[in-house]
């Protein structure tokens, strides 16, 4: 019989010396490293099985996440083919759920929940793995009903981003910090279109960096709606090429709304285009405002974000668009189609966050507090 999520939030705990059904550990493992394979292997003493959780999984390719779900998960199974081909290690995806935490804990809880019951075992005692490394490592503190397996951190001071960022800036591989397997995935992996397009990104954020420093840096940014469907450019230039985004760019002094409307009319013509539409008229049309600040949000540097929702009436003509500076294209597409490993930095959540305030599940935040 499944498991309730509820059943699951009131287990209770163990002691930590004491062995657990399911040892849970998550983690993006970008790429998977000796420490991580340390703790695992210290939890499949402590647990009957271990449950690997890959993280932001249903993000695009970019230099804080630039290998997917599946070259990772052959990782994990390259470096522990007996314990995985034995069921010992269990391996599961987590999607990101920017600016909605509780649906990133609804989603962990409810595969523990899947996998338990796909085991046949009933109240079954759980334990979360992890350290409190920074801000990235709140979410142990969301499961108090699973138990704390506090591990130390393996190998010293060992971040993934470490071995990443060599690894994609010049090629370098720190074998004496990685498995051959994985040695052996990302000297395959270097071969690809998707890596030497990660080579020209970190080029790119350099030369921002070095240009104009690391922000914070204004900029307005706008979700338009028409008739179900969503306003979209594809991006050009070196940084997030070809991923979906909303029309923006960076504030010349201007107030937000002014802003916004500008890089409307100059990436997607709305204006040129369209002389019939005025800028009155889309300042009628928001419906909500909201800034995004979150230094992470964007690669390049601290970027903060005055995000406009505008719902263009019904009875209104679709405006014309085409894409311009900074958009190889332009053009109104399904919401459907607008999902998060397509789309640029935090522009899916950010629209997902405006569908959940329009629909009544979330309520808005006041500008000032988020600022």
């Amino acid at each position: 019989m499944p498991l309730s999520i509820e059943a699951l939030k009131e287990i209770g705990t163990v002691a930590n010396n004491a062995l657990v059904d399911f040892a849970v550990y998550i983690g993006r493992f970008q790429p998977l490293h000796k420490g991580h394979e340390k703790v695992i292997r210290d939890a499949l003493k402590k647990a009957k099985k271990v449950i690997a959780f890959l993280g932001s999984a249903n993000c695009p390719s970019d230099t804080r996440n630039p290998l997917s779900y599946a070259i990772r998960r052959k990782m994990l199974i390259a470096v522990f083919r007996k314990e995985f081909r034995e069921g010992r290690l269990i391996i599961c995806h987590v999607d990101d759920h920017t600016y909605h935490n509780g649906a990133w804990h609804k989603e962990v809880i409810e595969k523990v929940a899947a996998t338990a019951a796909a085991q046949g075992v009933e109240n079954p005692t759980v334990g979360l793995l992890g350290f409190h490394k920074d801000e990235t490592s709140d979410y142990l503190d969301w499961f108090p009903g699973w138990t704390s397996l506090v591990v130390t951190e393996p190998f010293g001071i060992l971040n993934a981003s470490d071995i990443r960022m060599p690894y994609l800036k010049d090629g370098v591989i720190l074998t004496e910090h990685l498995s051959d397997e994985v040695v052996r995935i990302l000297k395959r992996w270097k071969r690809t279109k998707a890596y030497r397009r990660l080579i020209v990104e970190i080029n790119n954020i350099e030369h921002v960096a070095a240009t104009y420093g690391k922000g914070p840096f204004w900029t307005s940014d706008a979700i338009i709606e028409h008739r179900g469907k969503v306003l979209a450019i594809v991006r050009g230039g070196a940084f997030g090429n070809g991923l979906l985004a909303f029309p923006g760019g960076i504030n010349d002094g201007e107030e937000p709304d002014e802003c916004m409307l500008r890089e409307l009319d100059e990436e997607v013509g709305m204006f040129k285009l369209n002389p019939w539409l005025t800028r009155e008229m889309f300042r009628s049309w928001i419906v909500y405002h909201e800034l995004f600040a979150d230094p992470r949000r964007d690669g390049r540097g601290h970027y903060k974000s005055h995000v406009y929702h505008i719902i263009i009436p019904d009875e209104i003509e679709r405006p014309v668009v085409r894409g311009d500076d900074d958009a190889r294209k332009a053009q109104f597409i399904d919401r459907a189609r607008f999902k998060a490993k397509k789309t640029f930095a935090d522009h899916y959540h950010v629209y997902r966050k405006f569908q959940r305030i329009r629909n009544g599940e979330e309520l808005p935040v006041p500008l000032a507090l988020a600022a």
